[in-house]
């Protein structure tokens, strides 16, 4: 009895399974091939089935081909079940890791419309603090200079409340801070200090302000502004046009002069003419009359200079005026010899013709040292 498998239906049927089935066994493990795997599994199943209700297949003689068959079709079933399986879990975890990740946009995206002003500051100082990093890092990549041991800047006065003193007072301070820094690191070191050099009301006008180990001040100068409105000038531009308009010279010297007038401009803004119109004005009266036989430059700077050297000459010549010794006209008493006859000094021309013609030297009479000096 000719098996009916071997009918033409059947085995077109069969080697379309078995296409499958080789196909199935070149499919890769990813997604989208385990979809189509499935897929043709199937269509394979379908297959299978249609032979198992096929004529011939029940018409089959012997037992043992059914059974066969069956137990084919059992294992093809089974490997169906467990492709089918692991293509729906590969989907559901595909399907899961999609929604974790839309959940997490959302909430980034949340996040980021919920900023507020301090996450906003911090991220700033996130972003500070790394450019500090990058500087540290570069100056520790260069070499260490050397540098000298600064000066010791010598302390300002005390100061108890003098408003002419204040000025001077608040430079020198300043000036002590910045140059003796390492010793003020920071603006408690400074008010500490400054308090230090205060007296009288001037430490009264700060105390307000002392607390337990500190001063209530942001920095130094907040504390010279509290000096200032308490002991400085209000009207400072009129009192030093009124101060410039009464300074004069004297006779003091020119470098003492040049000090207080220095010092007063400085609430001043004139320009140069007026600056040099007032100076001059000041000056004593013989530098002026020294003045009057130069030709005084425009600039106040070369005025000024011009006029230190003419004030030097001036108190050198008096200076030396001054140490020379008098002479006495009679040093015995021997009778005055008879004075002696005024020679006249007449002057010849080469060609001995006479004097000189205009030559008002041609009669003079010659000093003796004596003389001299004692005119």
């Amino acid at each position: 009895m000719t098996s009916p498998i071997s009918q033409p239906e059947d085995r077109e049927l069969s080697v379309q399974i078995l296409t499958d089935l080789y196909n199935l066994s070149q499919v890769d493990s990813n997604v989208s091939s385990l979809i189509t795997a499935v897929q043709i599994i199937r269509d394979a199943k379908e297959l299978a089935s249609q032979i198992l209700v096929s004529p011939h297949v029940a018409a089959m003689s012997t037992d043992e081909e059914i059974i066969l068959l069956q137990q084919q079709t059992d294992q093809l079933n089974v490997r169906i079940a467990s492709l089918v399986n692991e293509g729906n879990t590969i989907i559901r975890e595909r399907d899961d890791a999609r929604a974790a990740l839309e959940v997490a946009t959302a909430t980034i995206n949340q996040l980021h419309a919920q900023e507020t002003p301090d996450t906003r500051t911090l991220m700033e100082l996130r972003t500070a603090l790394e450019r500090e990093r990058q500087l540290v890092d570069h100056f520790r990549s260069q070499p260490i200079a050397m540098t000298a041991k600064p000066e010791s800047i010598p302390d300002p006065p005390v100061f108890s409340g003098e408003r002419k003193e204040l000025r001077s007072f608040i430079a020198g301070l300043r000036l002590k801070v910045i140059g003796n820094a390492s010793r003020f690191p920071t603006d408690q070191h400074q008010l500490i200090y400054a308090f230090g050099r205060l007296g009288g009301i001037a430490r009264e006008q700060i105390m307000p302000y002392v607390r337990t180990g500190q001063i209530d001040l942001a920095n130094l100068e907040a504390l010279i502004t509290v000096l200032d409105n308490a002991f400085g000038d209000p009207n400072r531009v009129a009192t030093a046009e009124r101060e410039l308009r009464e300074l004069r010279q004297k006779n003091r010297e020119l470098s003492l002069y040049l000090a207080d007038f220095t010092r007063i401009m400085a609430d001043l803004q004139w320009d140069e003419l007026a600056k040099r119109s007032t100076f001059e004005n000041g000056l004593s009266e013989e530098l002026k009359d020294a003045l009057v036989l130069c030709n005084p430059p425009v600039d106040f700077n070369e005025f000024v200079a011009l006029c230190q050297r003419l004030d030097s000459a001036l108190r050198a010549r008096a200076a030396e005026k001054k140490g020379r010794p008098a002479i006495s006209l009679r040093t015995s008493n021997a009778p005055c010899p008879a004075p002696t006859p005024a020679q006249p000094c007449v002057e010849t021309n080469p060609n001995n013709q006479g004097p000189v013609p205009m030559d008002l030297s041609a009669s003079c009479h010659h000093l003796s040292q004596e003389e001299y000096d004692h005119h």
